[in-house]
């Protein structure tokens, strides 16, 4: 097929051209005028008709890429992409040593590591103690030592859990998957925050469900907001939601707030999925919204943020009523958590190790969070997330894009996710990156957040965004 002679008209006015460009290619695909399997021109052969740089046109093919507008493969184009062809699934961050030239990973989500060759050698006889059993299918996703061996842990965190009640998955976000998968159905409202995981994003893609953004705030979901969500959409049931050290802002539901939405529950008879992965760093922190509402909270949680996420050992308890559709959702999309790693995390939350990782945890999170708040405490214009989190939402100076900043950031060798990939309601994207505080050793740390100091005391138009 010949490429599609297409030629953005772009709207007068200053504004970033490759965005404008990505936003015409959006309306002409939404019309109809470029149909799915229309072939996009050659980036260069566009770049030389807009007489705009081949860097422009690559910068707006990648953002239509983001969005789920189009896809390709090397040698074939770039082609418009259908309903049936796209999975509406964004682009993970970059992973930082994967083809980033040594760029310091500000970018996802992963813990301090705090486990070293100790933890190791007792991972070596976790599992000579555990004998050949791991190599065989387990019932109902775990053995039953080991989903007792949950149930204790659970119980110590604040959350009610009995061996019979928890099931185990491979991590958190497997968790929180298998529960969409059983409290919904494709063409369901889902509530959650307004600005929520990638993650989270794609899962709903990928089953067929609508998300609706609730409005937060520095304490987490706004009682008011989620009342006036429910009252316009009767037929929203489900409510996803991560109300300890919310991702990406870092906020925590306070306790008044949680008894709000018990009130709100009842009344609508809302079923809600708590996704808990950040509690166990809050040291004496609220009670989980599971304590409270035992009937209509599915809990999901995992060992990943205390600092073990090769572990991959999540923890998943939904009502009694429920736990039949959630181990089912479980089966079809894991079977069971991986025995070897389930033994050794049973072992672990039994004696005494992941405690002692929690700790480790939060004192590298307080090392990080001082670090920053020296660097960057001049720029922190919105209320700082509480010393737990592991992961700063950084608002930007007037002029400034989430997306420009992080590219512009990328130039100059640190990642960093833009406040466009949390964002629900696409129209009211936020101008603000998240800062995540984990990966990399304190120089590198030091040397990345200096990089961002600077740059946000630089204009976008003196940087050359605009071209």
């Amino acid at each position: 097929m010949d490429p599609s002679p297409w030629m953005p008209v772009l709207p007068e006015g200053r504004r970033p051209l490759h965005r404008a460009i990505a936003e015409v290619l959006e309306a002409d695909i939404a019309a109809g005028r470029l149909p799915p399997g229309t072939r996009l021109p050659p980036q260069r052969d566009l770049a030389w008709r807009l007489k705009v740089t081949l860097a422009t046109v690559g910068r707006a093919y990648a953002l239509a890429r983001e969005r789920g507008l189009i896809g390709g493969e090397v040698g074939r184009g770039t082609f418009v992409l259908g309903e049936t062809t796209s999975a509406g699934l964004a682009p993970w961050p970059p992973q930082a040593g994967a083809g980033e030239n040594g760029a310091i990973d500000l970018a996802n989500t992963h813990p301090a590591p705090v486990a070293g060759p100790g933890e190791v050698a007792a991972c070596a006889r976790a599992l000579v103690e555990a004998g050949t059993g791991i190599f065989a299918y387990q019932p109902d996703t775990a053995a039953p030592d080991h989903r007792d061996a949950a149930a204790r842990w659970l119980t110590a965190q604040g959350v009610p859990a009995g061996a019979e009640s928890v099931l185990l998955s491979t991590g958190a976000l497997n968790g929180v998957l298998a529960a969409l998968m059983a409290l919904a159905r494709p063409g369901d409202t889902v509530l959650t925050e307004a600005l929520t995981s990638p993650a989270f994003k794609g899962m709903a893609a990928l089953l067929g469900l609508r998300l609706r953004a609730v409005a937060s705030d520095g304490e987490g979901l706004r009682p008011e907001a989620l009342e006036a969500a429910l009252e316009r959409d009767p037929s929203a049931k489900l409510l996803l939601c991560v109300p300890a050290l919310h991702n990406p802002t870092g906020a925590t539901l306070s306790a008044e707030r949680r008894l709000s939405l018990t009130a709100l529950a009842e009344r609508f008879d809302l079923t809600i999925i708590e996704d808990a992965v950040y509690a166990p760093l809050i040291e004496n922190g609220p009670p989980s919204l599971k304590a409270l509402m035992p009937d209509r909270v599915t809990h999901v949680t995992s060992l990943s943020k205390i600092g073990l996420p090769g572990l991959r050992c999540g923890m998943v308890v939904p009502p009694t009523r429920r736990r039949e559709a959630v181990l089912a959702a479980l089966r079809v999309s894991c079977w069971m958590a991986p025995p070897p790693l389930a033994a050794v995390a049973a072992r672990w939350m039994d004696d005494g190790t992941v405690t002692r990782l929690i700790a480790a945890q939060r004192l590298a999170v307080s090392e990080r969070r001082a670090l920053a708040d020296r660097l960057l405490g001049d720029r922190l214009t919105c209320r700082p997330p509480p010393p737990a989190a592991s992961f700063l939402w950084l608002a930007l100076p007037a002029g400034w894009r989430g997306d420009d900043f992080a590219h512009a950031l990328h130039r100059r060798g640190v990642m960093v996710t833009p406040g466009e990939a949390f964002t629900v309601d696409t129209a009211h994207a936020p101008q603000a990156v998240r800062l995540c505080l984990g990966p990399p050793s304190l120089e590198r740390l030091e040397t990345a957040l200096t990089e961002v100091h600077a740059l946000l005391g630089e204009s976008p138009e003196r940087l050359g965004v605009f071209l």
